[in-house]
């Protein structure tokens, strides 16, 4: 269904929006949390370079202060215990910084055998400074000294690591090779001085190869041959701090926008149903009357059909289609909005008269079908039909007033006139428009025939079509005649079309037919031209010309008619058209202005069946109109009903009184004639004095009527 694909097209818009706004949504949440991770550990490494230069600054401070230390001992060695030191096989014990000195030859004290030999921690300074010498870390000060004693050697300090311990060195050159050496171990008292100076909570020294992933490290010189070595410490990690926060943040983040998104989705769901809901109303139900629309009525025609065919009981249903009659009238008279309201109580009255019996339906505009079920025979939607037609033409309260309204009912009956749900609608169309046809408020049943008079109805419209277009019309003419009946004043043209199959098809059928099917204009405008062309033939008459309300009601009509008159060359006051109640009734103001308008090129204009409408003496006053024409209904009862002729005397006077030519049509007898010409009564149209004709004859009528001595029945024989 339509619908169906609507609704999955907005849902699938709906979900390409929430998955748009989740992935964008999940796109920024990863770009905060790479920056965030990113910044963690740029903080973290930031952090630990800083207290890695802290450390190497606290120990560079360290070394240099064990240094100086170092040279102030080596300063107060005294003369004997360096004489001692020249008389010894090796290094001699000294006082120093830690107690733990030496006093030693820097060349003979520091070779290999010697060095192996050396005991305790001067040995690891020994091997230090004979083998890896060039491993010394730290700073290295070579500074000359002068004091009392002479000069002084540059101190050497660093650090080395042997014998899986690390120690602070320091070397002061004594006098010519001596020097005093001093090895301090790098303790936990030492480690937790380096940490307090460089603002560190716990330093470590440890193998190079035990450091972990996490740690932070300052790797020491090592021995020959032994394994370097580090002081290690876990780094503060600030940036795991402001990231735990961060992450915080954008946890809160994540769920509110988890949270909006959730919203979002039901919020949007809701909507699509809703949406799905009215797009479901909107295909099947009318949104004026809340009945349902043709496409559900179709639907349920089609179960119903199904029931029926499955059913062993002799129990049918019905189709009634109904029709709204002349709605376009009441439209235009009480505007859109009076017409709206008439469809709405029209069906609310409809669905009332239904109840448990059947389904009611708007089809389009005024056309309503009503699906009745459990149908024993004919009589059943005869009953209903008939309540239709009588209820209806009860009184409709719209805008503060009541308007009077009829139904025609077209019904056709499954399985009896079929069993198939296109089929059925058809057929019961067929009968409502032959009701409509057969003068409306009325139901009909759809018979057989129908269906091959509406395919006659189909070939005629066609070959009318092509009349229209080759001229095979025929246009004959009616004299008007003087109230003596001696004059021809004018001619009624009235078109006939001689049909090659169906024979003289009258007005009454193809006018209808032409503005049923749209052919009115093309028809009014070739009649129009036919007319004007044959009564130039005619200098002193004029021409009559009925003229359709659909054709009067386009805003094409008075330029055509002008157009038709220049291109012609007839004086406009020749030409008389001749209009009818339902002309001005479909629209007053819009005919005031066309009649306004035809009447300043000089063309005159007729009411024509006069005294049939409800309000004819509203449009004398309003509309200028030069004459009015008598049905010739009054006439035809004139014998046998004195009412007529009072209404035949009444519209005479009337007529008269405001200054209007009266034509009296439908003229048989002499004694309405008779009656007339007592009256007043200005011109005579009928059998009496000539049947319609062809412009040959009413040539050939004229020499006649120049005769002196023809009289009305010689003019008649003419015709």
């Amino acid at each position: 269904m339509f619908f169906r694909r609507g609704a999955s097209s907005a849902s699938k818009n709906g979900s390409q929006m929430v998955y748009a706004l989740a992935l964008a949504g999940c796109i920024l949440l990863l770009g905060l949390i790479l920056t965030a991770m990113w910044l963690r550990d740029r903080q973290n490494e930031q952090s630990a370079l800083a207290e890695e230069t802290a450390l190497r600054v606290a120990l560079d401070d360290e070394l240099a202060a064990f240094g100086a230390q170092t040279q102030h001992y080596a300063g107060s060695l005294s003369a004997a215990a360096i004489g001692q030191r020249r008389a010894a096989n090796g290094p001699i014990p000294a006082a120093g910084p830690t107690g733990a000195g030496y006093i030693v030859d820097l060349n003979a004290d520091f070779t290999a055998p010697r060095a192996d030999a050396a005991l305790g921690a001067i040995g690891a300074v020994a091997r230090a400074t004979a083998v890896a010498r060039p491993a010394l870390r730290g700073p290295i000060d070579d500074n000359t000294l002068s004091t009392a004693s002479g000069e002084w050697a540059a101190a050497r300090t660093g650090t080395v690591f042997a014998a899986q311990r690390a120690w602070m060195v320091a070397i002061v050159k004594r006098q010519d090779d001596l020097a005093l050496a001093v090895a301090h171990p790098l303790d936990n008292v030492a480690l937790a001085k380096l940490a307090r100076a460089a603002g560190i909570a716990q330093v470590d020294v440890m193998a190079a190869s035990g450091i972990g992933e996490r740690d932070t490290a300052v790797l020491l010189p090592a021995a020959a041959g032994e394994k370097p070595a580090a002081l290690v410490w876990r780094a503060a990690r600030p940036g795991d701090e402001m990231f735990g926060t961060a992450a915080a943040m954008l946890l809160s983040f994540a769920g509110l926008f988890v949270a909006l998104i959730v919203v979002y989705s039901r919020r949007v769901t809701s909507d699509l149903i809703e949406a799905e809901a009215r797009a479901h109303d909107a295909a099947t139900q009318d949104p004026m009357t809340g009945l349902p629309n043709r496409i559900i009525f179709a639907r349920l025609l089609e179960n119903e059909i199904a029931r029926v065919k499955r059913s062993t009981e002799e129990r049918g249903l019905a189709v009634l289609f109904i029709d709204i009659d002349r709605f376009k009238e009441i439209n235009d008279s009480f505007g859109h909005s009076g017409g709206d309201q008439l469809i709405v109580a029209f069906a609310q009255r409809l669905n009332a008269l239904i109840r448990a019996g059947g389904r009611a339906a708007r089809l389009s505009g005024d056309e309503f079908a009503v699906l009745q079920t459990d149908v024993v025979g004919p009589r059943d939607a005869e009953i209903l039909a008939r309540r239709i037609v009588e209820t209806m033409a009860e009184p409709f309260e719209i805008n503060g007033g009541q308007i009077f309204v009829s139904a025609s009912i077209g019904v056709a009956l499954c399985p009896h006139d079929a069993n198939e749900p296109n089929e059925l609608m058809r057929r019961a169309d067929l009968a409502l428009y032959r009701a409509k046809n057969e003068g409306r408020n009325r139901f009909c049943f759809f018979e057989p025939r129908m269906g091959e008079q509406l395919q006659m109805r189909k070939a005629v419209e066609d070959d009318l079509r092509q009349a229209i277009d080759t001229g095979a019309l025929l246009v004959q003419y009616q004299p008007v005649m003087s109230i003596d009946g001696g004059k021809m004043l004018g001619v009624e043209a009235l078109v006939r079309w001689p049909h090659p199959v169906h024979g003289l098809i009258s007005p009454d059928s193809f006018i209808a037919l032409a503005e049923e099917c749209g052919l009115i204009l093309p028809l009014g405008e070739w009649v129009l031209r036919r007319a004007l062309r044959d009564v130039q033939r005619w200098p002193g008459l004029k021409v009559a010309v009925n003229v359709s309300a659909i054709q009067f009601r386009q805003k094409e009509f008075v330029p055509m008619v002008e157009r038709l008159l220049a291109e012609t060359g007839v004086d406009p006051t020749k030409l008389e058209l001749e209009l009818t109640e339902s002309v001005l009734i479909a629209d007053a103001d819009g005919a005031e202005n066309a009649i306004i308008d035809l009447r300043a090129l000089g063309v005159r204009l007729a009411l024509d069946d006069f005294g049939t409408g409800y309000s004819s003496l509203i449009y004398l006053r309003r509309f200028a109109f030069d004459k009015i024409k008598i049905d010739k209904s009054f006439l035809q009862s004139m014998e046998t009903t004195g009412e007529s002729a009072i209404i035949v005397h009444s519209i005479v006077h009337l007529g008269r009184a405001l200054g209007l030519t009266v034509t009296a049509e439908g003229v048989e007898t002499k004694d309405q004639h008779r009656f007339l010409q007592a009256l007043g009564c200005h011109e005579l149209q009928g059998y009496l004095f000539s049947q319609p004709v062809g412009a040959d004859d009413i040539d050939r009528h004229l020499r006649q009527l120049q005769q002196p001595t023809a009289a009305p029945d010689e003019a008649r024989s003419v015709a």
